[in-house]
């Protein structure tokens, strides 16, 4: 994923049920955050069109995930399981071996995938923040 990607992975975020954007969803947020973190973010394609992408960032010790997406009509296709396997890989290369990844409570889709490819639920910590 390139910051020049982002007028069309921001449509998919804005038209994929249970991904929530956020302030720190801005054009410049995200490219700054590509540029910080260049190897693991993913977009799929087809004919020229973006319908899918991964963003992921890590701080040399874990990885997160952020706003997995694929459109509506290319789904249950094997491109989101393609673009979290590469991500992955990618972070795997880095030395990166813990990864989260965050899910929407009101999200039963977004949770059944990850579920469905093998991650957990941790119920022993909290998600805290604070916005600066």
């Amino acid at each position: 994923m390139l910051p020049t990607d982002y007028p069309s992975i921001r449509r998919l975020w804005e038209t994929t049920p249970g991904i929530t954007i956020s302030d720190g969803d801005s054009e410049a947020e995200v490219s700054a955050f590509l540029l910080r973190n260049p190897a693991a973010s993913l977009v799929a394609t087809t004919c020229g069109r973006i319908i899918g992408g991964i963003l992921a960032g890590y701080d040399g010790r874990r990885a997160w995930l952020y706003h997995v997406v694929v459109e509506a009509e290319f789904r249950r296709s094997g491109i989101g399981r393609q673009l979290v396997e590469g991500s992955l890989s990618r972070l795997r290369e880095l030395g990166i071996v813990r990864i989260h990844l965050f899910v929407m409570a009101d999200n039963p889709e977004g949770r059944d995938f990850w579920h469905h490819l093998g991650w957990d639920i941790r119920d022993d910590i909290q998600l805290l923040f604070k916005k600066l």
